[in-house]
């Protein structure tokens, strides 16, 4: 039985009450249910009905309002069961209705013995306590009303209730009969009442006859089965000459290979040029091309690394020279050569000091030391020149005096006098003399100064002419390989496409070939062999022969009335008569209705203007 659902009960609950209409019966799932009956003041128990257990199905079978009520004893899960599940599982299990209807006297015979006994303990007890106790007399009184009540609904005759015993023989006849008519009611909800319909059909088979027809080129080498002769599917008909098919088949082969070959080449450069491992082509011609690429890649990248080396060792040379030139015009931390503008400006205080002009010492090494030794040599020989001149002045001042007191002559005094002046003209040609060494020293090095400048800029420009060059190398060599490889990208993508497209037409022509022994579709009889023989030569599509099918289904359309169409469902198994072929003496045939149509036709199967359903 399908279960509808479950419900839990709490202890207490009811599951349903005395004089309720009841349409579900319950089986327990789990705890236990009792079964009452309510007398008025206070219920009875009837029964205790355990897990595994049906009850309240007398509701579905007889419709009437329920006799007693049920009620949760423990809590409980109860599974709920409709009349359409209870009466399914009965027309499957037979064993069931019988089951039910012992179970239903038992239900019977327990209420009416635990009533009589109840019945009748109460009865004893008033008589033995009768003259004890006044609030025990209420309680008997309680217990007879009540008992008397239940009792009355079983049988109205309580002092005849212990001698109902039926004989065996009533009994069985009575469970008979109630048993029949349970499998009745239970036929009559299942049974189906079958209703025949005749009408006219039109017989058709599923496959039509078969037209075998020739799929290419070819001449016909040999015939196999002539008109009338029985095939079966795959049977050899007819084979096909395979002279021409065989030699496209050997030339779609070879050039295949030659493709893979290339093919296996071009991917061998390609890795080449990608400066990645491969290994060369074994098929002797392909390994040639492969060398001969390998060889010219070699000696691009031998002359492109040559060429940058030459320009690298320039830019050395160059490198070094602007170091130099820059170590003559700019001054940097520890440098131990003079630049340019620091021999300028120790000159120029050279002569400020040989001028006896206010002057300014360098204070960077090594101009500091070279104009500390240029002022001592001027101002010591400067210092010794005036001092000689001092003393040759105060020589010719005192030779004066000495003339003017006549004490020398003319002559010495001249001779001091020569002596003075001499002195003094060496030390003007002394300072003359320096002075005009240092300025040409000076316009010397202003013209060096200029000059180095001049060649900083120059060999700067060359060294980015020169780096430009390597960098021009490097990116014509990268563009001579990225074209290499391009081309033989698109060598490569060419060839796939041809390597697919021959490896289609082999497809093909294998297929071909699969199909020059022409075989039969299907099994069947050869209607007709076309005017066709060994040599003709036939063409794609042309049919060779017609075979008709066998063991094949059989389709007949049929005409459905709409007065009829109620009674017509999918699946209906039907029985069809061949008019030609006698029932009684060739059986007849079975089939199923498989398809209704939507809606009515206008014309029958026979071109009357008709509205049926076509069927």
């Amino acid at each position: 039985m399908a279960e509808k659902g479950s419900k839990t009960y709490l202890v207490g609950d009811f599951i349903f009450r005395e004089g309720e209409q009841g349409n579900i019966a319950y089986v327990v799932e789990s705890g236990v249910v009792e079964l009452v009956k309510f007398t008025g003041e206070d219920y009875v128990t009837l029964s205790e009905i355990t897990a595994g257990t049906l009850f309240g199905e007398m509701a579905i079978i007889d419709g009437s309002p329920r006799s007693a009520s049920a009620r949760a004893k423990e809590e409980c899960t109860l599974k709920e069961i409709t009349e359409e599940q209870l009466k399914a599982y009965m027309s499957r299990s037979p064993d069931t209705s019988i089951d039910m209807m012992r179970r239903l006297a038992s239900y019977a015979r327990s209420a009416n013995e635990k009533l009589n006994k109840d019945a009748f303990e109460a009865a004893n007890e008033d008589t033995e306590y009768s003259s004890n106790d006044s609030d025990k007399s209420n309680l008997r009184e309680k217990v007879d009303k009540n008992t008397s009540k239940i009792l009355k609904e079983f049988n109205e005759d309580i002092d005849q209730f212990t001698d109902i015993s039926p004989d065996r023989t009533v009994f069985i006849t009575g469970t008979a009969i109630l048993f029949l008519a349970i499998l009745f009611i239970v036929w009559a909800s299942i049974a189906k009442i079958d209703i025949t319909l005749s009408t006219q059909g039109k017989l058709s088979t599923e496959v039509p006859n078969v037209s075998v027809q020739a799929n290419y080129n070819s001449v016909i080498r040999e015939i196999f089965q002539s008109d009338g002769d029985r095939v079966q599917i795959g049977e050899p008909l007819i084979a096909f000459d395979e002279t021409l098919l065989a030699s496209d088949i050997r030339d779609a082969k070879i050039s295949l290979s030659s493709a893979n070959n290339t093919l296996s080449r071009l991917n061998s450069e390609i890795k080449v040029i990608q400066n990645k491992e491969t290994v060369p082509p074994s098929d002797p011609l392909q390994l040639a091309i492969y060398n001969s690429l390998v060889k010219e890649i070699k000696n691009h990248k031998s002359l492109n690394s040559s060429t940058i080396d030459r320009l690298k060792n320039d830019i050395d040379v160059l490198t070094n020279e602007i170091k130099e030139i820059e170590g003559k015009l700019n001054y940097s931390n520890g440098q131990k050569i003079e630049t340019l503008q620091q021999k300028i400006f120790t000159i120029e205080q050279a002569i400020k000091i040989i001028k006896n002009e206010s002057y300014t010492s360098p204070d960077s090494e090594p101009s500091s030391t070279i104009f500390k030794a240029l002022e001592n040599k001027y101002k010591s020989k400067i210092s010794s020149l005036n001092q000689e001149i001092e003393i040759l002045n105060t020589k010719y001042e005192r030779s004066k005096n000495l003339f003017n007191s006549k004490i020398i002559s003319d002559k010495d005094l001249e001779d001091a006098k020569q002596l003075f002046v001499g002195k003094k003209a060496e030390k003007s040609i002394y300072i003359n003399s320096e002075l005009q060494k240092l300025i040409e020293q000076k316009i010397q090095l202003n013209e060096e100064l200029i000059q180095a400048n001049f060649s900083f800029k120059n060999k700067t420009l060359s060294l980015k002419k020169l780096n430009a060059q390597v960098l021009e190398t490097k990116i014509n060599s990268e563009v001579f390989l990225n074209n290499l490889l391009k081309s033989k990208n698109s060598e490569l993508q060419a060839l796939s496409n041809q390597k697919l497209a021959l490896e289609e037409k082999l497809i093909k022509l294998e297929r071909q070939q699969s199909d020059r022994i022409l075989k039969s579709p299907i099994s069947g009889t050869i209607l007709k062999i076309e005017d066709l023989y060994a040599g003709s030569v036939i063409s794609p599509g042309k049919t060779i022969l017609t075979i008709v099918p066998e063991n094949v289904e059989l389709f007949v359309s049929v005409d459905i009335k709409p007065s009829d169409i109620t009674n017509v469902f999918e699946g209906a198994k039907v029985k069809i008569l061949l008019n030609a072929l006698p029932s009684q003496k060739h059986g007849e045939l079975i089939g199923e209705l498989i398809s209704i149509s939507k809606d009515t036709i206008d014309e029958n199967l026979s071109g009357d203007k008709s509205s049926v359903y076509r069927g």
